[in-house]
């Protein structure tokens, strides 16, 4: 809030008067957030075994689909990854390409080292401070082979992941129809 040209303190007994206003409002509003706090918690305590318990349910209930998935590729359609059902889709996504280290405790400072020996991989370290450049790395990737990147301990890798995405508006139908 603004201050209005016409508000001003003049005497150390408004500026006392001022600050018990602003003590009895600071206090105020501390209580407030405090009563709040305790609210907030109380609901949270009450919903809280019911979302851990339903939370629980649905891991195991994502990895038996999950399973079930991998156990049967030949429901796929041919050169598709995904499964159309009546509550939604399964499936696997490719994840996007990215920059790994062979050995996990090897310092990726040592690898940028590595890269600045060879004569391909100077121009993917970023200097001062040599730092490996993985976006560069991943942009020229149809230009480097398996065997450089391994030579200095990096690897491009991409998985497949799976998802189960139900169809909302599915469930929120059959809710409304029950």
């Amino acid at each position: 809030m603004p201050i209005k040209q016409t508000m001003k303190i003049r005497t150390r007994a408004e500026a006392e008067q001022a600050f018990g206003t602003f003590a009895r409002r600071q206090s105020e509003l501390n209580g407030l957030k405090s009563e709040l706090d305790i609210q907030l918690n109380a609901v949270r305590a009450r919903y809280e075994g019911q979302i851990d318990a339903l939370s629980k349910a649905i891991e195991l209930d994502f990895l038996l689909i999950q399973q079930w998935a991998d156990e049967h590729p030949e429901e796929f359609p041919e050169r598709r990854k995904s499964i159309d059902f009546v509550h939604g889709t399964i499936g696997y996504r490719t994840t996007p390409p990215r920059v790994d280290k062979l050995r996990t405790r090897e310092r990726l400072a040592d690898i940028a080292a590595k890269l600045l020996a060879t004569p391909w991989g100077k121009k993917y370290v970023r200097q001062p401070d040599p730092a490996i450049n993985k976006d560069k790395l991943l942009d020229d990737r149809q230009q480097i082979t398996a065997e450089q990147l391994r030579s200095v301990g990096l690897k491009i890798s991409q998985r497949e992941e799976f998802y189960a995405a139900p169809k909302t508006e599915t469930l929120e139908q059959g809710a409304s129809a029950a």
